[in-house]
């Protein structure tokens, strides 16, 4: 299945993910688990929001996937061709 033709999910107009969502969401998905840690510096941005319901009524677009299976198939791709050019992997512990 290609992304062209993958099935549409429903994606919720506006969602929230944290960095430490995506982190353990990546982990989750890499099979891996480690441990966040939080270093001093500068508090920047904790979190993002989307809202795409300006999106749907001016443009009529909306994502096809979701969030965590958009981020999976990149996963997946990443993996692959690091595996194929022989690229060395960082064993990390699970």
């Amino acid at each position: 299945m290609s992304i062209l033709t993958a099935p549409k999910v429903p994606a919720p107009a506006v969602f929230d993910r944290s960095p430490n969502r995506l982190a353990e969401l990546i982990m989750q998905i890499a099979g891996k688990r480690l441990t966040i840690r939080h270093i001093p510096g500068p508090l920047g941005v904790r979190g993002r929001n989307s809202d795409n319901t300006l999106l749907r009524q001016v443009l009529g677009w909306e994502p096809q996937i979701s969030l965590e299976e958009g981020l999976r198939r990149t996963y997946t791709w990443i993996e692959g061709n690091v595996v194929q050019q022989g690229v060395p992997v960082l064993s990390l512990a699970s």
